[in-house]
């Protein structure tokens, strides 16, 4: 197929894929069907992430995640308008199919009323004198009025439908384009909620942490003044204790060598005590250690005599 053929060829809902790079489509058919859905061609075709953010300016500004979310529900709302077009599309199809087949049975009856209003020699009906009370024109007269009725009543039908199609067309195209506007009213709110719920939360949070700051900082200060305070009163009772050792050291000179001396002798026997309590008890270990041994002679010896007996006791039995 060369490329004139190509572009001469007509393209349909069916034949699109509807990508980014895809051809427009062209028949007749399906932009009508297009245009009573209330859409626009390029409202079909997907578009990426990057060029919705583009096309629709309350989304520059949004968070990824919220586009993201208008994003998906913008390609749902696409896909559907696809099959919306589509079913409209052979909707059409169908309702061009019994047109055709309707002129066809209505061109049959026709070919039928002249066939039989001919009469001798094929000739057509009232091209030669033909008597009133003869029996073939009344039958052809009747025929005729009949065909005349029914052709009327075809047409009052097809006009009928004619005219439920289009105020069908035209109640559909006025839904989808309520139905499309009460959509976008309603994506306007809910992203306006979410926006305005980021940004209480945003608000909220900013408070909570400028809360927090001036508590933190309340608390440092009050912590420093506490410590200052402690540290003041940490002072003045060493001060205190300064001047109270100063005293007592100077009244304890005199008394110095003398406790000095009772210590050193309260020392000496302490430590005697305590070399003789050290001396009772290695003696207690050594009188254990030595029942120790004497208990493991003991259960020695045991152990010896028993074994003898047993061996004893084989031998006894091995010469039996």
């Amino acid at each position: 197929m060369t490329e004139e053929e190509k572009s001469k060829k007509q393209i349909s809902l069916e034949d699109c894929d509807f990508s980014e790079k895809a051809p427009l489509v062209s028949s007749p058919r399906s932009l009508e069907s297009i245009s009573k859905n209330g859409l626009n061609i390029k409202d079909l075709y997907k578009i990426s992430i990057k060029t919705y953010r583009e096309r629709f300016q309350e989304s520059k500004f949004l968070p990824q995640h919220l586009l993201q979310e208008r994003y998906d529900h913008y390609e749902d709302n696409r896909k559907k308008f696809i099959e919306e077009c589509k079913n409209t599309r052979s909707q059409m199809i169908e309702k061009e199919k019994e047109k055709e087949e309707k002129k066809k049975n209505n061109e049959d009856d026709i070919v039928e009323i002249r066939n039989m209003s001919q009469t001798h020699n094929s000739k057509p009906m009232f091209t030669e004198k033909i008597d009133i009370n003869d029996e073939n024109f009344s039958t052809a007269l009747k025929l005729e009025k009949e065909r005349v009725e029914r052709i009327r009543k075809r047409e009052e039908v097809n006009l009928r439908i004619l005219i439920n199609c289009e105020y069908d067309t035209e109640i559909n195209r006025l839904k989808n384009e309520k139905k499309i506007e009460e959509e976008k009213k309603k994506e306007k709110l809910e992203f306006e909620e979410k926006l305005k719920r980021d940004r209480d939360v945003v608000k909220q949070n900013l408070e909570r942490d400028k809360l927090k700051k001036e508590k933190y900082k309340e608390r440092i200060l009050k912590e420093d003044e506490d410590k200052k305070e402690r540290q003041d009163k940490i002072n003045e009772k060493m001060n205190k204790i300064a001047n109270h050792l100063i005293k007592i050291k100077e009244e304890s000179k005199s008394k110095y060598e003398n406790v000095k001396e009772e210590r050193e002798r309260k020392n000496k026997e302490a430590n005697r005590k305590k070399e003789e309590k050290i001396q009772q008890k290695i003696k207690d270990y050594d009188n254990k250690q030595n029942k120790m041994k004497e208990l493991k002679k003991i259960q020695e010896e045991k152990k010896k005599k028993e074994k003898k007996e047993h061996r004893k006791k084989k031998k006894e039995k091995e010469e039996k």
